[in-house]
C-alpha cells in the first residue's frame, strides 16, 4: 500500500503544470537588397575573322545573344565600350530602345526598362573596318556590360 501511494505521489507531482516565468521579446527585422545585374553570354563570337571579303567590303556582320539578369526596379544600363585595333564604328541593332546604335571612341550607354527580371538579348553587330585592318583573327572591337539603376 505504501508503495502505491509513492507512485500516486509521483505522478501527481509531475503531472502537474510547471509554474516557471514568462518574459517576451520583440524585434524588428529589416533587409534591404542591394540593386544588382548580370550580364551572361548565350552566344557571341570570341574573335572576328576578317577575310579579304570582309575587306573589300569594308566591314564583317556579327550575331549575338545575351541575357540580362536583374533586380533593379528601375531597369538597367548596357554600356558598349570600345576596344581600339580594328573597327572605325560598330553599328548595332537589337535593342528595342533605339533602333541603330553607332560605336565609336567613346563607350556608348543605353537604359534598358525592363518589366521582367530577366531579359534575352539578341543583337546584330556591323563592324566597319578600320583603313589599317588586315586579313586575320581579332578580338572583339567591344566589351559589353550591364549595371543596375
Amino acid at each position: 500500500m505504501e508503495r502505491s501511494m509513492w507512485a500516486l505521489l509521483l505522478a501527481v507531482l509531475l503531472a502537474a503544470p510547471a509554474t516557471a516565468e514568462e518574459s517576451r521579446a520583440a524585434f524588428r527585422v529589416s533587409v534591404s537588397v542591394p540593386p544588382r545585374a548580370t550580364l551572361t553570354v548565350l552566344d557571341c563570337p570570341v574573335a572576328v575573322e576578317v577575310s579579304e571579303a570582309d575587306l573589300a567590303r569594308g566591314y564583317v556582320g556579327l550575331s549575338a545573344r545575351y541575357r540580362v539578369s536583374h533586380n533593379a526596379p528601375r531597369g538597367y544600363l548596357l554600356q558598349f565600350a570600345p576596344r581600339s585595333g580594328l573597327a572605325q564604328q560598330v553599328e548595332i541593332s537589337g535593342l528595342d530602345a533605339a533602333p541603330e546604335l553607332v560605336l565609336r571612341d567613346e563607350p556608348l550607354e543605353v537604359y534598358q526598362v525592363a518589366a521582367d527580371r530577366r531579359d534575352e538579348l539578341a543583337l546584330q553587330f556591323k563592324v566597319v573596318l578600320d583603313g589599317s585592318a588586315g586579313p586575320g583573327r581579332y578580338p572583339l572591337p567591344f566589351e559589353l556590360a550591364a549595371y543596375p539603376l
